[in-house]
């Protein structure tokens, strides 16, 4: 057990060390939407769902994060890590168990009949059948019965393609549902073990002494312990696929190919099991290959050409896999495939056939550890990538769908390896280079997360003939301020795609921010009738409201905002905007009608509470006001705005206490605030109390000293300790 633990905390110090680095790398795009989400959820029990597509564990795992620390970055990168070195551990483990079917050598193996033993001797006079399956069993010795499983642990630990999932937040629902299907495949193998259900090509005497202890086969069928691995795998399963969809697949794929391959429990249906698959795959391919010859007047692209076009995918993923050093990219761009006969199309589905052919002949080999290792191998590269050749996607290539075939390469590296190579010090020569240039590359490439700029910057030199590169880089300009480079970028991403809806409202978005309201309002009208779909037409006629609302056109802004509900009702931030411009225009009831809309579609909408707590601040209902602006505070903590407002209310009624202690909250969570530090100079000054009130002007004044209103408050008090003087 103790190299075990060795084994498992140098996976451990290895993780940690190539990933360290990547701790405080930003979020990127949909990372901002999640958050989004995850700040607005008050109680973990909002997340709580039985639906299929709840992704209710890995968004937990958000929400604890988000409560623990906010929006500090290390910590959600110091989940993502921990989860990726458990998935190293678990593979650790899974690889020991597979090598553990055979024997090492000198134990019922050909090594202890040369020999010649007694014991040997008393063998093959108990069994001789037994001995005569064992002639053509390859056994490995028991140095391998470690190295292999940690090799194949590291390599997978230290994979350049990992990164991808590591390093971007929100990749934490394939990072978990890989995991679980892990444990559920782990706890699955210790079951039919713990059952007596031995793999074929080892008896019970075997299986005793490659394993010990707790993994030795109970001499009852079932048990206990039995029980509780498959109640284990069970849990597993669902813990998997209720953090992402698909885990669900995984764990049933990563069963399926071991129980297909370690046992005898599809023995009997095995020849017409793949005569049945070998008929649906053919018949699945006619029909996906008819697609692709179709002629696509309305551009939508056919099932058919996008399965021949994952087929090259594949090789990509292969490619990255074997060679990852170079080509590793946020966004990768690939050509679609025309039709089955296209040249480059048409070797990559013979190489497929050729792989699987590979594993389908090695399926009825049982005689070496190698061969049945290739053919476990192959299988789950090809079970746990084959959701994406059927599910259309438009993202054709996305590395971290990999991650969980990456076991399957590393595992067919390492048994390769050591097939091939007879000498254990130029193994571990060979397999110390890989790991060592490995780790050295994932360490690289952490640094291109850095931030969006670095990660969009990366992807343009790899891919520079696709626009949504451009745009994506143009959209990080923005995140980081540099609108003038922003409109560079979606300038050049538009003369690639002059027909991408979304590049010109980004477009319309940084004009806007940069002052140019007509190139604003025209970019954004482009984009109106760019979108024959209609998904975003909501969005761009209130993008438009407020550039309308900026000019001053608030009659023009109206009618934007109510094309916008006209096609999206439920638009809760829209009926906010109405709101703003009734108040704009003084009209406070319709304003109050207004907010009160949003919040009744979307009840846990502070802006909207905190709306209306102004208005009815301002309407001198002081008292309707402070529950509004509580109701917005209950739902974000952290609203410094709500906090100042507050105080404000508390202010107007004379409860000068209770405005100081909310005027110090807002102050605590925002220490820019300069409204508030001259608000709370107020309060002071109300109470008598100069000197405070003098310290919280001067603080203002420190960060802005052109805010007059803090200056002529600051002496005016001044004046009065001088006559009091």
């Amino acid at each position: 057990m103790r190299k075990h633990l060795l084994a498992s905390g140098l996976i451990f110090l290895l993780g940690f060390l190539i990933y360290f680095n990547s701790l405080n790398n930003d979020f990127q795009f949909d990372d901002y939407r999640l958050m989004e989400g995850i700040k607005l959820t008050r109680q973990a029990k909002d997340l709580l769902s039985l639906h299929l597509a709840s992704r209710m564990v890995t968004n937990l795992t958000f929400f604890l994060n988000y409560r623990l620390h906010g929006f500090i970055l290390p910590g959600y990168h110091l989940v993502n890590i921990f989860i990726h070195i458990l998935s190293a551990i678990l593979i650790y483990w899974i690889v020991f168990l597979l090598t553990a079917d055979y024997p090492p050598q000198g134990v019922g193996g050909p090594a202890s009949r040369v020999a010649g033993t007694d014991k040997t001797a008393d063998v093959r006079r108990e069994n001789l059948t037994q001995i005569t399956a064992d002639e053509n069993r390859v056994t490995i010795s028991p140095f391998h019965h470690f190295t292999i499983p940690l090799f194949t642990a590291l390599l997978f630990l230290v994979h350049p393609l990992c990164t991808e999932p590591i390093n971007y937040i929100i990749a934490r629902y394939a990072l978990l549902a890989t995991m679980f299907s892990f444990f559920s495949l782990l706890f699955f193998i210790l079951s039919l073990r713990c059952s007596g259900a031995c793999p074929p090509s080892l008896g019970r005497r075997g299986l005793q002494t490659a394993c010990s202890g707790w993994l030795q086969p109970s001499n009852k069928r079932w048990n206990a312990k039995a029980f509780l691995y498959i109640l284990g795998s069970v849990l597993s399963f669902l813990a998997a696929g209720y953090s992402k969809e698909i885990g669900f697949y995984y764990a049933l794929a990563m069963i399926f190919v071991y129980v297909a391959i370690f046992t005898n429990l599809l023995g009997k249906i095995r020849k017409k099991g793949l005569l049945f698959l070998i008929i649906l795959l053919a018949g699945m391919s006619l029909f996906y290959f008819a697609g692709g010859f179709q002629r696509l007047e309305t551009g939508e692209l056919s099932f058919g050409r996008y399965f021949l076009t994952e087929n090259k995918v594949f090789l990509s993923y292969l490619r990255l896999m074997i060679f990852p050093l170079y080509g590793l990219n946020v966004d990768h761009h690939h050509l679609w495939a025309k039709n089955l006969f296209e040249f480059s199309t048409l070797l990559t589905v013979i190489f497929n056939l050729f792989c699987l052919s590979l594993g389908f002949y090695f399926f009825w080999k049982r005689d070496s550890f190698f061969k049945q290792m290739v053919r476990f191998s192959i299988f789950w590269l090809y079970f746990l990538l084959l959701p994406y050749f059927f599910l259309v996607s438009e993202e054709l290539m996305v590395e971290y769908r990999a991650y969980p075939a990456i076991f399957g390469f590393v595992l067919f590296t390492v048994c390769s390896l050591e097939k091939f190579v007879k000498y254990r010090k130029l193994k571990l020569f060979i397999f110390s280079g890989i790991i060592l240039t490995f780790s050295v590359a994932t360490f690289l490439r952490n640094y291109d997360w850095k931030n969006p700029i670095t990660l969009w910057q990366d992807a343009a030199k790899k891919s520079p003939n696709k626009a949504r590169v451009l745009t994506n880089l143009g959209n990080a300009y923005t995140l980081m301020g540099n609108i003038d480079l922003a409109i560079e970028k979606y300038q050049q991403s538009i003369r690639m795609n002059p027909f991408a809806s979304e590049t010109h409202t980004n477009l319309a978005t940084a004009y806007r921010r940069k002052g140019k309201l007509d190139l604003a309002i025209e970019t954004y009208k482009k984009a109106l009738e760019l979108d024959r779909q209609g998904e975003k037409k909501p969005k761009i006629y209130s993008n438009l409201g407020d550039v309308y609302f900026d000019k001053g056109m608030l009659e023009e802004a109206m009618e934007s905002y109510e094309n916008a509900l006209k096609l999206n009702p439920s638009a809760y931030d829209v009926y906010w905007r109405r709101g703003i411009l009734y108040y704009q225009k003084g009209l406070f009831d319709s304003a109050i009608e207004e907010f009160k809309k949003a919040v009744t579609v979307y009840p846990d909408y502070p802006l909207g509470y905190n709306s209306l707590g102004i208005i009815h601040d301002l309407k001198g209902e002081h008292r309707l006001a402070i529950e509004y602006y509580k109701k917005a505070i209950v739902l974000m903590p952290d609203y410094a705005e709500a906090y100042y407002n507050l105080g404000i209310s508390y202010e107007n009624l004379g409860e000068l206490d209770e405005a100081v202690k909310t005027y110090q909250i807002a102050l605590g969570l925002n220490p820019y605030y300069l409204k508030a530090y001259n608000n709370l100079g107020n309060v002071y000054y109300k109470k008598g109390e100069y000197e405070k009130a003098i310290q919280q002007y001067e603080k203002a004044l420190k960060f802005d000293p052109n805010f007059k209103e803090a200056k002529n408050n600051l002496k005016e008090v001044e004046k009065l300790l001088e006559k009091s003087r």
